[in-house]
């Protein structure tokens, strides 16, 4: 039998040489249309042409406002509880958004002046989810109430991921545990977080209470368990209501929250 792996790796030297020569090329180009761009720490080559390529002449654009809003990064507003607020974005041009992202986290990493700035990291176990699902109820993206689901079984919330977003609501993420939800809600600023009672690291109505007094996300809590004499720390934690998790929906979510 013939080895083709000698034949592969020949093939693959040859496509590697090929890359080099098609970015050099590129590097020139970028060079003499955007050296302020090249410049920028985090900003390689590949990065500065797609950032030239997807934007296809920035003078385009009225202002800086309606290209950040172009590349989706400018927040959008809500309205919660007549309360004004912003949340990230998830539309515009997800291609640049990238390339601005990966520029901000390589800066973050290895520049001095980004490292030093303060700045909330993304929990490593908070799933963001960045794609419009067509099964939500809203036809307008910006539109759904933002969701955020804290419990420490992921069964439950890949579950009550799929029931929510079928009813209406962007889960824009979930954590397991005390700490990772605080640092998400500070991160994505949901309209609503669904809070189990019992948590690996900590107490829901604690944790309930933290949210409601630093944020102006509204909190339900949930539990497997009925809540039988536990109505007063129910009041005190600040929660809109508590939904059984056997009788969670959409509809009873809004029923609390308005």
């Amino acid at each position: 039998m013939l080895d083709w792996r000698g034949t592969w790796v020949a093939r693959l030297r040859i496509l590697t040489l090929e890359i080099d020569q098609v970015e050099e090329q590129i590097a020139d180009v970028i060079g003499e249309l955007a050296p302020s761009l090249i410049a920028i720490v985090g900003c390689g080559t590949l990065t500065a042409a797609k950032i030239l390529g997807e934007t296809a002449g920035v003078a385009r654009f009225k202002s800086k406002d309606a290209y950040a809003r172009h590349n989706g990064t400018a927040p959008l507003p809500v309205w919660p509880s007549n309360k004004a607020r912003h949340r990230l974005s998830r539309t515009g041009n997800r291609q640049l958004n990238t390339a601005l992202h990966r520029i901000s986290m390589t800066q973050a990493h290895w520049h001095p002046a980004a490292k030093a700035s303060p700045i909330v990291e993304r929990p490593a176990k908070c799933r963001v989810r960045t794609d419009a699902n067509e099964a939500w109820g809203c036809d307008d993206p910006a539109m759904r109430p933002t969701l955020l689901i804290v419990d420490d079984h992921a069964g439950f919330r890949v579950s009550a991921r799929r029931l929510l977003e079928a009813d209406g609501f962007a889960v824009v993420g979930d954590a397991e545990g005390v700490g990772l939800a605080l640092s998400a809600v500070a991160l994505l600023s949901p309209d609503v977080v669904l809070v189990d009672i019992g948590l690996p690291d900590g107490d829901g109505f604690d944790l309930c209470a933290a949210i409601v007094a630093g944020h102006d996300a509204v909190v339900v809590l949930t539990s497997s368990r009925p809540i039988v004499g536990l109505q007063d720390r129910l009041e005190l934690s600040g929660a809109r209501g508590f939904i059984p998790k056997s009788e969670l929906s959409g509809m009873a979510i809004r029923a609390l929250t308005g």
